[in-house]
């Protein structure tokens, strides 16, 4: 998207900025939201920017603000309530809107990110998965620091000169930058306590400690999200206050007395209160601390892997209630249900169409919810590689049988 600006202490300067945007697809109830003729939508910014009603930066990875689909107006979606809000057509931007100092940038972030005032002891304290989450997140924000500096979405000013102007544009270092460095001196130190669930994840995926990624491996997002519908293991539950919600946790129990067969509560649910998903992250992966694990549930959240079973009728990005119940839109790969039959049913179905269309529908199953994994079944993997080879094999075939008929054109004619 191109935004053009004016110069504030010259009118007639007119300056161009890049900002890359994407429209995030809404959940269930959730519609644009129209303010003083604005149509506004929740996008996701992949350049840093400011808000252009309280000129702060649009902080976050993921569905950091709206958009008006008219005009190109940005905002937090906190923010478009303000009795400030111009009408649609009539906002012209300045350099100002697109102005902030390097010391007002550092103050921003570190009151957005809480972790940038921690100490090197604080971060001790902290498992292997959480240091990890908050790397990912934070080496992300940094690289749409640098995108929005590129491409003049945000013009940060350090000593009256424009970052833009650095090497590799980037901004001097401020906080986030040692935080960085802590987390990565931690991750390559080997002393951080890995959990058992992440362990056999890497294990199963021959994977190293410092290739590892939570936030930004589809596959092991997949790993997350079936363990966060998964029952409690029972021989470590105890009946939680909340526990009349949904049937999501059980009491310690003696197998002889118990009347149902064993085996029938290792099926995945179809829907479970979000204070279940934040026991698993807490139980099987040492994610405790409640910014990390906020961090891990926007995330999925964002992503589709979970939506809320009452949807919100607006834009906002307030956190979801500890007891919202929450659903899975789709199977996953490795779910101990049923129900991946229907997963599989619906990718070997895609990839058989003659419609290339629909076969890119097909892949786009496999890269979201059924990535090839080490933790899979072979019966899934199975399925799944003669799947694709198929594919391969009659995407070949058709393209032999297409150039075999061109040619007996040419030698007909």
């Amino acid at each position: 998207m191109m935004q053009q600006y004016t110069m504030a202490r010259d009118s007639s300067a007119q300056r161009l900025a890049m900002l890359r945007v994407s429209p995030v697809i809404p959940h269930r109830g959730e519609a644009s939201v129209r303010q003083n003729r604005h149509t506004f939508e929740l996008v996701t910014l992949f350049t840093l920017c400011l808000c252009y009603l309280c000129h702060e930066p649009l902080w976050g990875c993921v569905a950091q603000g709206v958009k008006c689909s008219t005009c190109s107006f940005i905002a937090h979606a906190s923010c478009i309530t303000s009795t400030s809000m111009p009408m649609c057509g009539r906002f012209q931007i300045d350099d100002q809107y697109m102005t902030i100092e390097h010391q007002g940038l550092r103050k921003s972030a570190v009151e957005f990110f809480p972790e940038l005032s921690w100490t090197k002891e604080q971060f001790a304290t902290l498992g292997y998965e959480e240091v990890l989450v908050i790397q990912d997140n934070l080496k992300t924000q940094l690289q749409l620091i640098i995108n929005g500096v590129a491409l003049s979405s945000i013009i940060v000013l350090q000593g009256g000169k424009n970052a833009a102007h650095n090497k590799d544009y980037q901004v001097d270092a401020f906080e986030m930058h040692s935080t960085l460095e802590i987390c990565r001196h931690l991750l390559s130190s080997g002393s951080l306590q890995q959990s058992p669930a992440t362990l056999d994840y890497m294990e199963e995926n021959k994977m190293e400690a410092l290739e590892h990624s939570i936030l930004y491996d589809m596959s092991n997002l997949v790993y997350l999200s079936t363990s966060m519908k998964s029952p409690i293991s029972l021989a470590t539950v105890t009946p939680p206050a909340s526990a009349s919600l949904l049937n999501v946790d059980f009491p310690a129990y003696d197998p002889p007395e118990l009347d149902v067969p064993v085996d029938s509560v290792a099926h995945p649910y179809e829907a479970v209160p979000l204070s279940h998903m934040r026991q698993i992250l807490s139980m099987e992966f040492n994610i405790t601390h409640p910014g990390v694990s906020k961090i891990v549930l926007s995330h999925l959240y964002n992503l589709s892997f979970f939506e809320r079973l009452e949807p919100r009728a607006s834009l906002s990005t307030d956190p979801i209630a500890d007891d919202a119940l929450c659903i899975f839109p789709l199977p996953l790969g490795l779910d101990m249900s049923t129900d991946v039959e229907t997963l599989v049913s619906s990718i070997e179905t895609c990839l058989l169409d003659l419609d290339l269309s629909v076969n890119e529908f097909g892949f786009l199953l496999v890269v979201r919810k059924f990535w090839p994994n080490g933790l899979m079944s072979d019966y899934g993997l199975r399925r799944l590689a003669r799947s694709i080879i198929n594919w391969i094999i009659a995407e070949v075939l058709f393209s032999i049988d297409i150039l075999s008929l061109d040619s007996n054109e040419y030698f007909i004619g």
